[in-house]
């Protein structure tokens, strides 16, 4: 797979109903692969689960920071064209059945999730076409996530 690769990152306090850690998006020309994902916790947990959603968005709605991604081979490489958000108070439109992911997490563990060379998450081509990662849980956690891409 030839591209540059980026890496972003956050943390939210996780809710009930889930709210979007991280959202990525593409344009109209250009088409994102996702190689990687980890999933965490960052407070001190009891032995409890938090379920982690990575599923296609086809609107980019809402209210959420700009995040900055990472160039992740090269630091002089060139900024990224996707457009990366956190910290989302309102959601994106999510497509109703494509769920790419859906996985349970302990809140005491680390979780890893690689792409196999060929099946890769990919974002549709269009100008708000992308991929969320939302974890739910009950209340009182904070969830961190790390994706890596490839433009």
């Amino acid at each position: 797979m030839a591209g540059r690769t980026y890496a972003a990152f956050d943390q939210q306090d996780i809710v009930s109903p889930g709210d979007t850690i991280i959202a990525v998006q593409g344009t109209a020309e250009l088409r994102l692969d996702f190689i990687y994902i980890s999933f965490s916790t960052l407070t001190d947990e009891l032995d409890d689960m938090i379920q982690w959603t990575v599923q296609r968005f086809d609107t980019a709605d809402g209210t959420f920071d700009a995040l900055t991604p990472t160039a992740f081979v090269d630091s002089d490489q060139a900024a990224s064209l996707a457009t990366v958000t956190g910290n989302h108070s309102a959601e994106p439109t999510y497509v109703a059945g494509q769920v790419l992911l859906d996985i349970a997490v302990n809140t005491r563990s680390f979780q890893q999730w690689y792409a196999q060379p060929g099946r890769e998450f990919s974002t549709a081509l269009g100008a708000n076409e992308g991929l969320g990662i939302i974890p739910l849980h009950a209340a009182g956690s904070t969830g961190l996530c790390t994706v890596h891409y490839v433009e």
